[in-house]
């Protein structure tokens, strides 16, 4: 049996994101942790030619403190609407798999579920 243990980064620990989350003011809605443990914060309303940054968690944290709340195991993936707090955790699945369902437009399905739950 393998077990998952689920985690939050450290407050030093780099993690992509987006301009629109770091310095835009935008909601972190979609979070996932990949297979190697790497963490990824993003809208889920950012443009096709955005380009990822590192920031440290605590930063991110700052803006946001419900951040440090979700806790994840590898292969995970959260969402959230961008406006309630409650996190809808999914997975694990694959990193090739997470590429899939992102290129498939699951996740985004996924997150408009949520929104609407949500009464966003």
């Amino acid at each position: 049996m393998k077990f998952r243990f689920r985690s939050v980064p450290r407050g030093s620990t780099a993690v992509m994101t987006s301009e629109l989350v770091a310095h835009l003011g935008a909601r972190a809605a979609r979070v996932s942790r990949t297979a190697e443990g790497g963490w990824i914060y993003v809208s889920g309303r950012e443009p096709d030619d955005a380009e990822p940054i590192y920031v440290h968690f605590e930063h991110l944290v700052h803006a946001d403190p419900t951040l440090s709340t979700l806790a994840l195991a590898r292969g995970q993936y959260a969402l959230r609407s961008t406006r309630g707090d409650d996190w809808h955790i999914f997975g694990p699945v694959s990193d090739d798999e997470y590429d899939g369902l992102l290129s498939a437009g699951v996740i985004a399905e996924q997150q408009e579920q949520v929104e609407r739950l949500d009464g966003a």
